[in-house]
């Protein structure tokens, strides 16, 4: 598993929760990233971050 994209994906992904936030814009994780962050941990290398928002 790539530890260092991981890394990077799951900071741009509070960046971008903050931001939503701060713009008042409600966001979802959908795919991969949805999965991981409901059971709690990383399974796997994500090439990208799916939104719904």
């Amino acid at each position: 598993m790539d530890r260092e994209r991981s890394v990077r994906q799951l900071r741009l992904t509070g960046r971008t929760v903050e931001v939503a936030k701060a713009l008042g814009v409600e966001v979802w994780f959908r795919g991969g990233w949805s999965v991981d962050f409901f059971i709690g941990e990383v399974t796997r290398d994500h090439a990208d971050i799916d939104w719904l928002a």
